[in-house]
This record gives C-alpha cells, sequence and structure tokens, in this order.
C-alpha cells in the first residue's frame, strides 16, 4: 500500500512540474488594449451622454437597471458599479439580512478611431457610446 501511494504521489508531483512548465507566455493577452485604443474620459457630460452609459451598462449586466453619477467618467476613465443594498427588514422573508457576497462590476471608457467605447472588464466587451464625446487622457 505504501509503494502505491508513493508512486500516485510522484506521479502528481511529475503531472504538476509538466503543468506548470508548459504555459505560453508569447500568447496575446485577451484584455490588452490595441495600440490605437487609449483611455479616455467625456469632454461634454449631459444628460444624453449619461443616458448612453446607463444604457450600455444594463446591456453589459444583463438588462439591470442602472443609474450612474452625473460626474461618472468626468474625471477618470474607471468605474466600479455594486449593487445598491436596499434596507433588507423592507423585503420580504430576508429578516434583516442580504444574501450572497457582494459584486463589483468594473468598467472602463476608451476612445478608438474617434469614438468612445464602455469595456466591461469582467467580459471585455465593447459597447459603443452613440452621440458621446470622450478625450484620451
Amino acid at each position: 500500500m505504501q509503494h502505491y501511494l508513493k508512486m500516485v504521489a510522484s506521479a502528481s508531483v511529475g503531472l504538476l512540474l509538466v503543468a506548470c512548465g508548459t504555459t505560453n507566455t508569447s500568447a496575446p493577452q485577451a484584455n490588452k488594449p490595441s495600440s490605437t485604443q487609449q483611455a479616455a474620459v467625456l469632454t461634454q457630460p449631459s444628460t444624453q451622454a449619461r443616458l448612453a452609459i446607463n444604457k450600455a451598462i444594463s446591456v453589459a449586466l444583463n438588462g439591470t437597471k442602472v443609474s450612474v453619477a452625473k460626474n461618472a467618467f468626468v474625471n477618470s476613465s474607471q468605474l466600479t458599479l455594486q449593487r445598491n443594498t436596499q434596507d433588507p427588514r423592507g423585503m420580504k422573508g430576508l429578516n434583516g439580512r442580504l444574501l450572497g457576497a457582494p459584486v463589483l462590476h468594473h468598467f472602463s471608457m476608451v476612445k478608438q478611431n474617434g469614438s468612445c467605447y464602455l469595456i466591461d472588464k469582467r467580459t471585455s466587451k465593447r459597447h459603443l457610446l452613440s452621440g458621446v464625446n470622450c478625450k484620451s487622457v
């Protein structure tokens, strides 16, 4: 039995070493921006721009309604969202507790070829922000 355990242990270590040694470091990174894509901020924060950003984020979050702050993407190309934590005492059956771990959603604004895009960092999907003016930072 001991001989069998030693064989399994040595085989496991050997597989681990093989797996570690086959990492491909030359593969292109999926999240690496293209050379013409640059971080961006809004040049004209407006109701129209906020509606376009809300719509793009809602699409990225599978239809969840969102409302970003008026200064979103004004001073920074990054935005982090967390679900609105309503008072659970008003929600039937929760007994004062919120179930589930909080989830943060990270988005960035970029400019490429004269257009503004919102990128969901979790999925790397790009969403065109029609009618939104932004500048590279």
